[in-house]
């Protein structure tokens, strides 16, 4: 099974972690780039807000079908 966008992202910002901690001139920025990748890996949380009977339920259903 191929690997997904964000599992291919976060591989390769891993590897530059480790390639910038190994140059003096980058190892202040090696927990920059490890935070990036901590928020690649978390859950995306959206908020659906609208007035009654706007049909939020239907969109986040079919959003959820379509997946």
């Amino acid at each position: 099974m191929s690997k997904g966008l964000f599992e291919n992202i976060s591989d390769e910002l891993r590897n530059l972690s480790w390639e910038m901690a190994a140059m003096e001139e980058f190892k202040g920025n090696v927990k920059d780039v490890e935070e990036v990748i901590e928020s690649i890996n978390s859950p995306l949380t959206i908020m659906v807000m609208g007035e009654f009977s706007t049909c939020k339920s239907i969109f986040i259903n079919e959003y959820i079908l379509a997946k």
